[in-house]
């Protein structure tokens, strides 16, 4: 049986020359879907600002750091 596979957070860890700061603790889907949505809502008006310089990676949705307009994708520089 061939040896474990990396994960991509492994592989990021270890070829990236930024940080990576793991986001899975705080996943939208562990809330209860109508605080889900309220959540959600919240982020879409005061998405929260990125680290600067490392990656983001893990479970999470885009729209917390994106927030309602898509076009603050480039005025926040974040990448998907």
């Amino acid at each position: 049986m061939p040896g474990r596979l990396p994960t991509v957070g492994a592989l990021l860890r270890q070829f990236s020359r930024l940080d990576v700061v793991p986001e899975y603790g705080n996943s939208f889907f562990q809330i209860p879907q109508a605080e889900r949505n309220a959540v959600l809502l919240r982020a879409m008006a005061n998405p929260v600002n990125p680290p600067s310089g490392k990656i983001v990676y893990g479970h999470f949705f885009p729209i917390k750091y994106i927030g309602a307009l898509p076009e603050r994708m480039d005025q926040r520089r974040l990448r998907s």
